[in-house]
């Protein structure tokens, strides 16, 4: 039997599903999905959900807490923290800078999630 580990980049699926408008898979069971994904003679011995959390609005954030609630009582199911870097945003017009207008960018989760892979890759 082939083992395999799922690797998930949490951040790009939730944004995926957004602009697609699939609302309905936000509590989608990512576990079950690479399950069913998997040949006969392979076989999933771990899940690794690589996300950051959110920090506002405080509903999102709320949201986002109770599915990786969720997720973290699945077996073999485990959740890596990545940290968001602000950008704030000049405004090309006028040269306002505003901090309402902060861009969130998702960096050190990415290097550990290829870390994982790749490693990973070598020892199964």
């Amino acid at each position: 039997m082939e083992r395999v580990i799922a690797y998930v980049d949490g951040y790009n699926l939730y944004y995926g599903l957004r602009s697609k408008g699939w609302k309905r898979f936000y509590w989608l069971n990512i576990q079950k999905l690479a399950q069913q994904l998997l040949n006969p003679e392979q076989t999933l011995v771990q899940t690794k959900y690589f996300t950051g959390i959110c920090k506002r609005p405080d509903d999102k954030r709320r949201r986002q807490s109770i599915f990786l609630d969720a997720l973290k009582t699945l077996p073999d199911f485990d959740v890596y923290y990545g940290q968001f870097l602000s950008e704030t945003i000049v405004c090309r017009v006028c040269g306002h800078i505003s901090h309402n207008w902060d861009k969130f960018h998702l960096r050190k989760i990415l290097l550990e999630f290829f870390v994982h892979a790749t490693v990973e890759s070598m020892v199964l």
